[in-house]
């Protein structure tokens, strides 16, 4: 999902960088094309002016020209028409930008909602609370330890499936001589619910204490010693 998520992010940032782009040209485009049209226009006005100037032809009197007075008024100057031509940006240019940072807008806030249900553990890797460890015991069988005891999972708990006891036999100096593990006796444990266990660790003479913990297929699980009253001789770890 994650990857998924940023090749569409790259994806969207590309369009979007490529219709600036397109946007910027289309804009200077735009913008030579309007000189050219001022350009043509300019010489357009320029060219009957000096084609009159060269027809009349020095120390011929044709008497007062009719127009002469007329033109100033008739015709506005040069300079304001030209001063108020401003090449623009084109209605379509402004309509793309928008819709690239529409596109980056929507991308960047689906992945937010992506990436913010996304973040939940998976289904049976955590609980909302920890397994509680209600009753435990052990014994000797010759150089053979058993474990035996009940775990539960709290109301506010969520179902496991795949639940497994973990025991590991240690010696004075804790170090780790021997390991067993088996499933529950109810390995679904729903909230609420209960189950028993026994674990037998071969070869375990040289143990001193050991350790008990629970799992899944995906990982180990984090529990909480409840037993009432604790055995002194023995040391359970999470």
């Amino acid at each position: 999902m994650t990857a998924l998520l940023v090749a569409l992010t790259l994806g969207a940032l590309t369009l979007a960088g490529a219709l600036v782009f397109y946007v910027l040209r289309l804009t200077r485009h735009e913008k030579d094309r309007s000189a050219a049209r001022v350009a043509a226009l300019a010489h357009a006005i320029d060219a009957p002016a000096s084609s009159g100037a060269a027809a009349d032809g020095p120390g011929v009197a044709l008497g007062p020209d009719p127009w002469e007075a007329a033109a100033p008024a008739a015709l506005p100057s040069r300079g304001p028409m030209f001063g108020a031509e401003q090449p623009g940006v084109p209605v379509r240019a402004h309509w793309l930008m928008a819709a690239a940072g529409v596109l980056v807008l929507v991308l960047l806030v689906a992945g937010g909602l992506v990436l913010g249900t996304g973040s939940g553990a998976p289904a049976g890797t955590t609980a909302t609370a920890p397994l509680e460890l209600v009753a435990l015991s052990h014994q000797r069988d010759g150089d053979d330890l058993r474990v035996s005891g009940t775990v539960r999972n709290p109301a506010a708990g969520a179902a496991v499936s795949g639940l497994a006891a973990v025991v590991y036999a240690l010696d004075r100096h804790g170090a780790v001589i021997g390991t067993g593990r088996a499933p529950v006796d109810y390995p679904g444990l729903a909230a609420g619910g209960e189950s028993p266990f026994s674990i037998t660790v071969d070869d375990a003479s040289a143990a001193s204490r050991y350790r008990v913990s629970f799992r899944t297929q995906t990982g180990v699980l984090s529990h909480v010693d409840r037993r009432d009253p604790v055995i002194p001789s023995v040391e359970v770890r999470r």
